[in-house]
Protein backbone atom coordinates (compact mmCIF):
# COMPACT_ATOMS: atom_id res chain seq x y z
CA UNK A 1 0.00 0.00 0.00
CA UNK A 2 3.02 2.35 0.87
CA UNK A 3 4.92 1.85 -2.62
CA UNK A 4 1.56 1.88 -4.33
CA UNK A 5 0.29 4.78 -3.65
CA UNK A 6 1.36 8.20 -4.73
CA UNK A 7 1.81 10.01 -1.14
CA UNK A 8 3.62 13.29 -0.38
CA UNK A 9 6.84 12.98 1.06
CA UNK A 10 5.54 13.54 4.60
CA UNK A 11 2.97 11.14 4.65
CA UNK A 12 5.08 8.46 3.16
CA UNK A 13 7.65 8.63 5.80
CA UNK A 14 4.94 8.63 8.29
CA UNK A 15 3.29 5.64 7.24
CA UNK A 16 6.95 3.92 6.55
CA UNK A 17 7.73 4.91 10.36
CA UNK A 18 4.50 3.29 11.44
CA UNK A 19 4.71 0.09 9.40
CA UNK A 20 7.77 -0.53 10.89
CA UNK A 21 7.00 -0.15 14.49
CA UNK A 22 3.99 -2.74 13.74
CA UNK A 23 6.25 -5.13 11.92
CA UNK A 24 7.80 -6.99 14.87
CA UNK A 25 4.94 -7.68 16.31
CA UNK A 26 3.19 -8.52 12.76
CA UNK A 27 6.30 -11.03 12.58
CA UNK A 28 5.80 -12.64 15.62
CA UNK A 29 2.03 -13.24 15.37
CA UNK A 30 2.49 -14.50 11.40
CA UNK A 31 3.03 -18.66 12.73
CA UNK A 32 0.26 -19.11 15.08
CA UNK A 33 -2.39 -17.51 12.29
CA UNK A 34 -1.21 -19.44 9.65
CA UNK A 35 -0.56 -22.41 11.88
CA UNK A 36 -4.23 -22.55 13.62
CA UNK A 37 -6.29 -19.92 13.34
CA UNK A 38 -5.97 -19.04 9.43
CA UNK A 39 -5.46 -23.10 8.33
CA UNK A 40 -6.84 -24.87 11.23
CA UNK A 41 -4.25 -27.08 11.08
CA UNK A 42 -5.59 -30.32 13.43
CA UNK A 43 -2.19 -31.22 13.94
CA UNK A 44 -1.33 -28.25 15.82
CA UNK A 45 -4.39 -27.81 17.65
CA UNK A 46 -4.02 -31.70 18.60
CA UNK A 47 -0.45 -31.19 19.94
CA UNK A 48 -1.82 -28.54 21.78
CA UNK A 49 1.58 -26.44 21.53
CA UNK A 50 2.50 -23.21 22.24
CA UNK A 51 3.10 -21.09 18.82
CA UNK A 52 3.87 -17.57 20.04
CA UNK A 53 4.15 -15.19 22.69
CA UNK A 54 4.25 -11.74 23.59
CA UNK A 55 4.24 -9.30 26.34
CA UNK A 56 1.03 -8.18 27.66
CA UNK A 57 0.94 -4.06 25.93
CA UNK A 58 2.68 -5.36 22.23
CA UNK A 59 -1.04 -6.47 21.00
CA UNK A 60 -2.68 -3.16 22.15
CA UNK A 61 0.50 -0.79 21.10
CA UNK A 62 -0.17 -3.07 17.54
CA UNK A 63 -3.51 -2.35 17.46
CA UNK A 64 -2.87 1.19 18.62
CA UNK A 65 -0.33 2.27 15.69
CA UNK A 66 -2.37 0.88 13.36
CA UNK A 67 -5.44 3.16 14.12
CA UNK A 68 -3.09 5.55 13.28
CA UNK A 69 -1.68 3.72 10.33
CA UNK A 70 -5.05 3.87 9.31
CA UNK A 71 -6.19 7.27 10.07
CA UNK A 72 -2.80 8.77 8.25
CA UNK A 73 -3.41 7.37 4.95
CA UNK A 74 -7.10 7.73 5.08
CA UNK A 75 -6.75 11.72 5.96
CA UNK A 76 -8.88 11.40 8.40
CA UNK A 77 -9.00 10.54 12.10
CA UNK A 78 -10.19 6.54 11.91
CA UNK A 79 -11.53 4.67 15.21
CA UNK A 80 -12.37 0.87 15.34
CA UNK A 81 -15.78 1.20 16.84
CA UNK A 82 -17.92 -1.07 18.37
CA UNK A 83 -18.84 -3.38 15.57
CA UNK A 84 -15.41 -4.18 15.72
CA UNK A 85 -15.14 -4.99 19.17
CA UNK A 86 -18.09 -7.08 18.74
CA UNK A 87 -16.17 -9.17 15.75
CA UNK A 88 -13.58 -9.87 18.46
CA UNK A 89 -15.75 -10.96 21.07
CA UNK A 90 -18.04 -13.47 18.59
CA UNK A 91 -14.62 -14.83 16.88
CA UNK A 92 -13.08 -15.50 20.58
CA UNK A 93 -16.14 -16.55 21.93
CA UNK A 94 -16.10 -19.24 18.92
CA UNK A 95 -12.64 -20.22 19.34
CA UNK A 96 -12.74 -21.18 22.96
CA UNK A 97 -15.32 -22.98 22.26
CA UNK A 98 -13.43 -25.17 19.81
CA UNK A 99 -10.10 -25.07 21.64
CA UNK A 100 -12.89 -26.75 25.11
CA UNK A 101 -14.06 -28.98 22.78
CA UNK A 102 -10.58 -30.29 21.78
CA UNK A 103 -9.48 -30.70 25.17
Amino acid sequence: MIEHIQWNEATKTRLNELRDKMLPFAVIMKLPRNKFTAHNDLNTILQRSILGVFDKPDDTDYFDTLQEFTSVALGDRFLFGDLVRNDVEFFMTAFDRGRIKRI
